[in-house]
């Protein structure tokens, strides 16, 4: 999408917002977005074999302009697992800046993952200066990656993801990989 879709977008879903507060003017801010969620979980489209049921977000963001939510461990019983209100509140958290943030390290990390350049010929050819002649090179990089991500570095909190997971104690030294050392 463009960034002056983007643009349109979020302006429209902020006119919506602006209306819905106006109705529901006794309703704090969360409250009201809550209740735009609610709306759009009743309209919510079923699509594909199994019939799931896709809600646009209400109001979606430049990185994410056409959000859509659903709920896929919905088991439909009686009663439902979440009443209306709560399962609002849990789709306006969803979000995949997450991922996108991962894979984009994973990008600016592995020179051979980089998105493609583009030349300034006349024609605009793809320059793929990076890319692996073997695809198997990417699935061994990626393991590497992935190991030491999890494992050995130390985000803002002091702590790797396989710490917040309480799946070990401390980072492990990237020796004690490099070497296989028994005691990971």
């Amino acid at each position: 999408m463009t960034v002056d879709k983007k643009r349109t977008l979020v302006n429209q879903s902020r006119a919506e917002y602006e209306k819905t507060q106006a109705t529901y003017f006794k309703l704090t801010d969360p409250e009201v977005r809550q209740v735009m969620m609610m709306f759009e979980i009743a309209k919510a489209d079923k699509i594909g074999k199994w019939e799931d049921r896709w809600a646009a977000h209400p109001l979606p963001d430049m990185s994410e302009p056409a959000k859509a939510v659903c709920y896929l461990t919905d088991l439909r019983r009686e009663p439902p697992d979440y009443d209306v209100s709560h399962t609002a509140l849990l789709y306006l958290r969803a979000t995949m800046r997450a991922v996108d943030n991962f894979f984009q390290q994973v990008r600016r990390s592995i020179n051979l993952l980089e998105r493609p350049i583009l030349t300034a010929s006349k024609n605009r050819r793809t320059w793929y200066g990076y890319s692996p002649y073997n695809p198997a090179m990417v699935e061994k990089l990626l393991d590497i990656y992935r190991t030491l991500h999890n494992f050995v570095e130390v985000g803002k909190d002091g702590s790797t993801p396989a710490m917040r997971l309480v799946l070990k104690a401390a980072a492990v030294p990237v020796e004690d990989i490099l070497y296989f050392n028994k005691h990971l």
